[in-house]
């Protein structure tokens, strides 16, 4: 059976050089000699920090492009990022913590290496991403960052309590989520051990359900009577109190791929003195799975949390906080509802029974506020490398490429340079080549654009060509194709 094998190998080869000589003398192919050129570029053009940036690209050949590569780098790096488009279209994305512009142009070449040809033209000239890094004030100058103090309201509630769904409907009527006076929070003593945590022992030492905590325990509203006016009163008083100036800002956004939701906080001391306090992300849903005494799903109720730190700023110190939350099953993105939070570190004395001046506790003020939905994260897509030389079902012949009519293999016959279209919105670090067959078996690694590579080696039988790529954050991409080559 082998000896069949080799000997209908043999015929094929025959016929494929019978083919080669037919193809080099008597195909008429056009030769060419003309360079490519481009019909349009996308050319300067202005984006926000974090936004992805879309390049198109038109052109043209009188035979094919080949290759077409995109340069890019920020103003304050050297090294050139490469990104294939030879599709037509690339995205760049732009840091969300940086507002420096990005310089980038494009090459395009065929076959015949009539180019490269640029654009821009001239060498030194360049196509400019304008980033534009808006503060979350939508001012640009961060030293007019105010305070962020917006009262914190925290209600403690157990599901056995019945008058308890009479404070949760007022704060639910009175909430603005879009334009908050206040932000709050339900702790459920029996169904949430974090809840429980907060609202007993040496933090609020609470005395009976239902507690209203105003900014950390600055006012404390004890039952339901009268609840709306106390409240309101009472939200007055802490709106009017001297507070630090705190500025805080809070994103949280969700990673689809990896379940995961990252919060960043950015806080700044613009206070004329050292500011110490303690960060607390408050995890809520807004819509909870939890019913209380009515038999009513709560409402912005702790789930977990987020963060729970110290935090020292110097005067005029600003500084940024990220954490990843990992996501419980059940969690649904679109129920949940952050909040930051920063504590003073000073203690003032109070108590979670107000008429009887009983149940004492150290309050911890809260100077800072900041509660947001939770965002979709656009995440980068993932890289990918296909092998565009040697093609499915073509033969090559000394490096010409016709469709292979004969049989549905691959056929090569002498040296054939491999080609790749690759797309890597990170940047690509190398493709490694590895070409494993009966004979031998060898491999490379390549840096440089195009990121092709010449099969030149003795090489004889049935081949698997290998391609990995590898993108600048230590993603990878494979694809493979097999051949029968004689090349000697």
């Amino acid at each position: 059976m082998e000896y069949i094998e080799k000997l209908i190998f043999v015929i094929i080869v025959a016929v494929l050089l019978i083919s080669a000589v037919y193809f080099i003398f008597f195909t008429g192919e056009e030769e060419d000699t003309e360079p490519p050129e481009f019909i349009s570029v996308t050319e300067n053009i202005s984006v926000m920090a974090g936004e992805f940036v879309k390049i198109d690209v038109i052109f043209s050949d009188n035979i094919e492009v080949t290759d077409a590569s995109l340069y890019y780098h920020g103003e304050n790096e050297n090294q050139w990022i490469i990104l294939s488009v030879l599709n037509g279209s690339v995205n760049i994305s732009t840091p969300s913590n940086s507002d420096d512009d990005f310089y980038y142009y494009i090459e395009i070449n065929d076959a015949a290496s009539n180019g490269p040809v640029r654009s821009p033209i001239q060498n030194d000239s360049y196509y400019i991403i304008t980033v534009t890094k808006e503060d979350d004030n939508g001012d640009d100058d961060q030293d007019d960052m105010v305070s962020s103090h917006v009262v914190f309201v925290e209600e403690g509630s157990a599901t056995w309590c019945s008058n308890c769904p009479d404070v949760a409907e007022i704060l639910h009527e009175l909430f603005d989520p879009d334009n908050p006076d206040f932000y709050y929070v339900t702790l459920v003593n029996d169904k949430n051990s974090i809840a429980e945590n907060r609202l007993g022992g040496d933090e609020f030492n609470f005395y009976g359900f239902p507690t209203v905590y105003i900014d950390g325990g600055y006012d404390v509203i004890l039952g339901s009577d009268n609840f709306r006016s106390k409240f309101q009163q009472s939200l007055a008083d802490a709106n009017n109190r001297d507070v630090p100036n705190i500025y805080l800002n809070l994103t949280s956004e969700w990673n689809e791929t990896r379940s995961e939701l990252k919060n960043t906080v950015k806080i700044k001391n613009n206070d004329d003195g050292k500011y110490t306090g303690r960060l607390k992300i408050y995890i809520t849903e807004i819509t909870s799975s939890w019913r209380n005494y009515d038999n009513e799903r709560y409402s912005y109720t702790l789930i977990d949390y987020g963060y729970n730190k110290e935090i020292e700023l110097n005067i005029n110190e600003d500084k940024t906080v990220s954490e990843i939350w990992e996501v419980s099953e059940g969690i649904n993105k679109d129920n949940l509802w952050i909040m930051a939070v920063v504590f003073n570190s000073d203690s003032n004395p109070a108590n979670s029974d107000p008429d009887g001046n009983t149940k004492p506790f150290d309050a911890y003020y809260a100077d800072a506020t900041h509660g947001v939905k939770v965002t979709e994260e656009i995440s980068q897509a993932p890289p990918s490398i296909v092998i565009t030389i040697p093609g499915d079902f073509k033969h090559y012949i000394f490096g010409r490429e016709k469709d292979n009519s004969l049989v549905s293999k691959t056929y090569v016959i002498g040296k054939l340079t491999i080609e790749v279209d690759i797309e890597a919105e990170a940047g690509i670090d190398k493709v490694e080549y590895n070409i494993i067959g009966p004979i031998r078996e060898f491999s490379a690694t390549v840096s440089e654009s195009p990121y092709s590579y010449e099969w030149d080696r003795l090489s004889l039988g049935k081949y698997t060509i290998t391609v990995t790529l590898y993108d600048n954050d230590g993603n990878t991409a494979t694809d493979d194709v097999e051949v029968l080559i004689f090349s000697l």
